[in-house]
């Protein structure tokens, strides 16, 4: 009994993370292709990020939506500096470098709403 019900809490786990939508973006005018496939690369990463070291944090009424969060620019730059200081509140960002921090920003700043 308890392994049936182990397999199906990991499976529905499993299904649930497989289901969740693409994130998509507001790519900035005028790059190249390069700086395009760049941007993308560097959003995707911002995203699995933020899922990691942010969501549990930053998730609810107040600061998400379906798509994620949904913060004012003066919020992100905000969010920023507290990442970059690494405040008690964000002590997680210790462990992250600062191109780490640039691609989270990036996925706030140019995410869809």
């Amino acid at each position: 009994m308890k392994k049936s019900m182990v397999l199906a809490l990991f499976y529905s786990l499993w299904f649930l993370n497989c289901k969740s939508s693409k994130v998509g973006y507001n790519m900035p005018p005028d790059l190249s292709d390069a700086d395009k496939k760049e941007f993308v690369s560097r959003f995707n990463h911002g995203v699995k990020l933020y899922n990691l070291n942010c969501q549990k944090c930053h998730s609810g009424p107040n600061n998400s939506n379906e798509q994620g969060p949904n913060f004012t620019n003066d919020q992100i730059k905000s969010y920023e500096a507290a990442m970059r200081i690494q405040t008690p509140t964000h002590e997680f960002a210790q462990k992250l470098s600062a191109e780490d921090i640039d691609d989270i920003i990036i996925y706030l700043k140019f995410k869809k709403l």
